[in-house]
């Protein structure tokens, strides 16, 4: 059974973001997109790379260690 320490927001709902030890955010490189509509009504969409904040969230990394524990095992009773 896993129980998740952190699961993104404080108990107020405030977003909680990873930190080094010596208490930095961490920050890493996602892409962004940006839409924009052409004066002759085209749609164009530009993606840039930025560096942001991970939000400190142990949820995904739970259910991917379950996925691979039911890959590997099946469930009781089949």
């Amino acid at each position: 059974m896993a129980v998740a320490e952190k699961v993104g927001v404080d108990r107020r709902g405030n977003t909680l973001y990873k930190r080094s030890p010596d208490g930095e955010e961490i920050k890493e490189i996602v892409e962004w997109r940006e839409k924009r509509e052409l004066k002759d009504g085209r749609l164009i969409t530009k993606h840039y790379p930025v560096r942001d904040r991970v939000v400190d969230d142990d949820l995904p990394v739970i259910a991917e260690k379950y996925r691979e524990f039911r890959q590997r095992y099946s469930e009781p009773g089949q």
